[in-house]
Formats: C-alpha cells, sequence, structure tokens
C-alpha cells in the first residue's frame, strides 16, 4: 500500500482514512480499480469521504477493508451507497467485528441492490446479524445483475431461521458462483433442508457452502443430499466439520455422485465419526463421470485401515488428476498405508497430497508409498507422514521415490518419528533425482545432530531448489553461496 501513487495509474491502493480531497482527486483522474485499509480506529466518519465516489463514471472494482473497526450501522450505511457508482461492478467489502446488526445489514443491502454490480464479497463474520440480518441479506436477491456472490457470516447465531431467509437467494436470475460461510451459528438439520433448495438455482455452477461446528448430524447431510439433483453444477465444496456425522450421513452425500457435471469436489468431514462404513459410501464418489479435482478431508473419523482400504477405490475414477486425501489421526497403520499406495495406479492423476500423520504407520508401511515413483501421470506428490513410527529403515526407502522420471515436485513431512543421522544420510540419495527439481524435507521433532544438518546441507547444495526444515525453532537450512 502506498499513500500517493503514481498520477498516471488508473489503480489506487490507499493504507489509512482518505480525506475528501483524495477521493476527489481519484475521481477527477479516472481511477479504474481502488483498494481502501482503514485502520483500526476507524469510524464511520472517517467513511463518510466515500461517498464522492458516486461521481465516478469509470470506477468499476472497489475493495474497502474494516477489520475489526466497529463502524456500527452508520458505516455500513456509507458502504452501501457504493452500490449506486454508475460504473461499479465488483465490490468486496472486508467487515469482520463492525457491530453492524440487523439495522447495518438492511442500510447495506438497500444501497447495494440500487446499482448494476456483477461481483459482490461480503465478509460480516462476528457482526451480531441474527436471524433478522440474515432477512436484510437475503433481499440481495433483488441485484438482478449478480453473478458471483460471497457471504462470510461466522459466529452471528444465524440459527435455522437465518437460514431459512438466505435460502431466498436462489432466486437470483444470473447467479452462477456462491460461497456461503456458515460456521459456528448454531445451525441444526432444519437449517439444512432450505440451503438444499439451490439444486433448484439453474445458472449456478459453483457452489460452497461452510457448515464447519454446527448440529448437522445425519439429518443434515440427508437434506443436503438433494444437491446432488442439480445436473449443471461443476463445483462443490461442503464444509461440516464437526457436526455429529456417522456413515449413515456419509452414506447420504455419497448421493453426489450422481452429478453429472461435476468437475471439483471438496468435502471436508473432519472430527465425526464415519468410520470404515462411512469411508466405503465415501468411496463410490469415483463414479463421478467428469470429476477431475477432488478434496478429502476425514480426519479422527476412525477408519482405520479398512477404510484405507475403501478409500484406495479412488484409483478408478478415470479423469481425476487432482487428489487431496486427508486421514489424519484414523489410525490405518503399515496395512492402510499399504492400501493407499494403490493410488499409484491412477490413470490420470498428476497432483497427490496425501496426509498421513498421526497413524501408527511404521518403515514397513512406507515400504508400500515408494510405488508411486512407478505412477503413470504423477507429478507432483506431497506425503504428510508426521507423527508415525519411522526410523532410519524407513528414509532409506523414501529415497527410492529419487528414481521417478515424472516427478518434479516431491514435498515429504516427516516431523516427530524417529530418524538420526543415518536417515538424513540416506535423504542425500536424493541428490541423483534427475526429475525433481522443487524437494521439501521436514524433519523438526526427530533425533538429528550437526552431523545429520551437515548432510541435508550437501543435499541442498547438489539441488539448489531444496528446502529442509529441521530443529531447532523451524530453521530453514539453505546452501552457502
Amino acid at each position: 500500500f502506498f499513500r500517493h501513487p503514481p498520477a498516471m495509474a488508473t489503480q489506487r491502493r490507499y493504507l489509512g482514512s482518505p480525506s475528501l480531497e483524495e477521493v476527489n482527486s481519484w475521481v477527477a483522474e479516472g481511477v479504474d480499480e481502488l483498494t481502501v485499509q482503514y485502520p483500526k480506529e476507524a469510524s464511520a466518519t472517517d467513511l463518510q469521504a466515500l461517498n464522492a465516489l458516486s461521481a465516478s463514471s469509470v470506477l468499476t472494482t472497489c475493495t474497502v477493508v474494516l477489520d475489526g473497526c466497529e463502524v456500527g450501522p452508520e458505516g455500513a450505511r456509507v458502504l452501501g451507497g457504493l452500490g449506486g457508482i454508475p460504473s461499479l461492478r465488483i465490490l468486496r467489502l472486508y467487515m469482520d467485528g463492525n457491530q453492524i446488526g440487523p439495522q447495518g445489514a438492511q442500510d447495506l443491502v438497500e444501497g447495494l441492490v440500487q446499482g448494476g454490480l456483477t461481483e459482490l464479497d461480503l465478509i460480516l463474520d462476528r457482526n451480531a446479524l441474527g436471524a433478522a440480518g440474515a432477512q436484510w441479506l437475503a433481499q440481495l436477491r433483488c441485484a438482478s445483475t449478480l453473478q458471483m456472490l460471497t457471504l462470510h457470516m461466522f459466529g452471528n447465531d444465524l440459527g435455522d431461521q437465518g437460514l431459512a431467509h438466505l435460502a431466498a437467494l436462489q432466486q437470483l436470475p444470473q447467479l452462477r458462483r456462491l460461497v456461503l460461510t456458515l460456521d459456528g451459528n448454531e445451525i441444526t438439520a432444519a437449517g439444512a433442508y432450505p440451503l438444499a433448495q439451490f439444486w433448484d438455482c439453474p445458472e449456478l455452477r459453483s457452489l460452497t457452502i461452510n457448515l464447519a461446528q454446527n448440529e448437522m448430524q445425519d439429518a443434515g447431510c440427508s437434506h443436503l443430499a438433494h444437491l446432488g439433483k442439480h445436473q449443471q453444477l461443476q463445483e462443490l465444496a461442503l464444509t461440516m466439520d464437526g457436526n455429529a456425522i456417522t456413515a449413515g450421513g456419509a452414506k447420504m452425500l455419497s448421493h453426489f455422485r450422481t452429478m453429472g457435471s461435476l468437475r471439483t469436489l471438496t468435502l471436508n468431514l473432519g472430527g465425526n465419526n464415519v468410520q470404515a462404513a462411512g469411508a466405503h459410501w465415501l468411496s463410490r464418489i469415483r463414479e463421478l463421470p467428469e470429476l477431475q479435482v477432488l478434496s478429502l478431508n476425514l480426519d479422527l473419523n476412525d477408519i482405520g485401515a479398512e477404510g484405507a482400504q475403501a478409500l484406495s477405490t479412488l484409483k478408478d475414477c478415470r479423469n481425476l488428476t487432482e487428489l487431496t486425501l486427508n486421514v489424519h489421526g484414523n489410525s490405518i497403520g503399515p496395512e492402510g498405508a499399504c492400501h493407499l499406495s494403490a493410488l499409484s495406479t491412477a490413470p490420470s492423476l498428476t497432483d497427490l497430497t496425501l496426509n498421513l500423520d498421526g497413524n501408527g504407520i511404521t518403515n514397513a508401511g512406507v515400504a508400500h508409498l515408494v510405488a508411486f515413483a512407478e505412477a503413470p501421470m504423477l507429478e507432483r506428490l506431497c506425503l504428510n507422514l508426521g507423527m508415525n513410527q519411522l526410523g532410519d529403515e524407513g528414509a532409506t526407502q523414501l529415497v527410492q521415490l529419487s528414481t521417478s522420471e515424472r516427478l518434479t515436485t516431491l514435498s515429504l513431512n516427516l516431523y516427530a518419528n524417529k530418524f538420526s543421522d543415518e536417515g538424513a544420510q540416506a535423504l542425500l540419495q536424493f541428490k541423483t533425482a534427475s526429475a525433481i527439481n522443487d524437494l521439501t524435507i521436514t524433519l523438526k521433532g526427530n533425533n538429528l545432530t550437526a552431523a545429520g544438518v551437515g548432510h541435508l546441507q550437501k543435499l541442498m547444495v547438489a539441488k539448489p531448489n531444496t528446502k529442509i526444515l529441521v530443529d531447532p525453532v523451524a530453521q530453514t537450512f539453505r546452501p552457502h553461496p
């Protein structure tokens, strides 16, 4: 950010509370893209100068950052007026913790719907909105030109009634992308039902809903499964961490496999209790005919080796190119690692991230994971094996990944295992990896001495694009000039 940008620029980034004279100068200069970040002590009065932007005929993109400023309803009224700028198409308002309440939501929305916005981001976390505030935000359905809408509303006590109001946003005639962040709002399964009605939003192509730390349970999953009726949706992201979901809920969510156009799917179900049976149901996502990118988070779900075996069948998803699989803390053990090594046979997979930390995996389990060196299309591999039971023999196994002729990027997170200087010396063999040009190895929380660090420094000299993280204080070692 700079206070006085070059005179010929049509973009401005301003840090502070601009004066009326400064705002008028931006209008006169024909600024078409503006970002203003206010200090935390800013008040509603400091926003008044922004009213002068209404005279602009060229401003198309505006971002206002007010996180933690507490401008209240009066400030929200000023910001709503930005919607009346004739040329404005993209507006982003960051208003975390501003205490605008229902009145502020009303004043904000009544102004925003007056213009021709096509993209709107409202970051309204911790604003005491309640169900009444959600009812006013639902009036954004009157913004007939809106195509992309993001609403962040963490910690606003919306409840089920608030969700019932927000469901009216499906009436937006041109809506193509919708992001709703609703975590921590005391929402139950009853609140999930109106959200499922977005399946009937015909122009919608991308939908993201964050319901973490609510009270969905399996009944909420049953309602949300109706989103699977949307046959034009191409991207779906659903976060339901910490919602007491069991295998029954996972079975309901597996109905997404019927979505014929879905290309990108993210399911975050950490801290639930789907167990092996739930992993089995979720693995049926492989039946999605057009799926290319999948992120599945099942940390702390007690899936065990049996669940890992079920998830290994994701290799049969024929068009899948990117996979992120998080099974942290699931006690999959060496047997589970062996099962997951079958992902190395996925025919189209180019990018794989496996979070296997805290699973009781031994050197024997790692011996199976080196199968990824033979993966037919894999170019980028990230293996998180922290907090397992790996020793120096495991390091000897892992260096076999250096024989891959396709891998160009490799990240190995080996923190809190049992590696010694001998293991560090074994990892030095990565210097022979001809294809790998981006290598990261994390060894914090192991038993390395200065001698072990010396081996790793030699590796960094041999391969300059290598990063090694070791104790103490997570120091990053780079080769000497």
